[in-house]
């Protein structure tokens, strides 16, 4: 098990959870290029800063309509934040599939760790 673990030092302009990027090499190393992974935390951090963002676009129609509706919306659609961390789950689920499985390796999903590693 190698845990890519939040990046608490990196001032962030929102307060969106993000993993740190440096490389922890061996065991790693013996699975996945550092280009590689670079690429992953770079796309997952990228789908993250979406998610979480209160300035999206998604984000503040979902707060308009859940304090207009005392937020019974969410009951009959799923909010933006809701869609973009199961769409951050199926491109790590994808990517599990496709290419991490055969090399033996997988990535766990954020929801199981609570997002705090990766």
């Amino acid at each position: 098990i190698v845990r890519i673990h939040r990046d608490y030092a990196t001032p962030r302009e929102r307060d969106t959870p993000t993993f740190v990027d440096a490389y922890p090499g061996f065991p790693l190393s013996l699975y996945m290029r550092e280009g590689e992974f670079a690429d992953l935390i770079a796309e997952v951090n990228y789908m993250l800063d979406l998610a979480f963002s209160p300035r999206a676009w998604g984000n503040v129609v979902d707060a308009v309509l859940g304090v207009a509706s005392c937020w019974l919306s969410e009951v009959f659609y799923k909010s933006y934040h809701k869609r973009k961390i199961l769409e951050l789950e199926g491109f790590l689920e994808e990517l599990n599939a496709e290419v991490y499985a055969p090399r033996g390796i997988r990535v766990i999903s954020l929801r199981r760790s609570a997002f705090m590693s990766l």
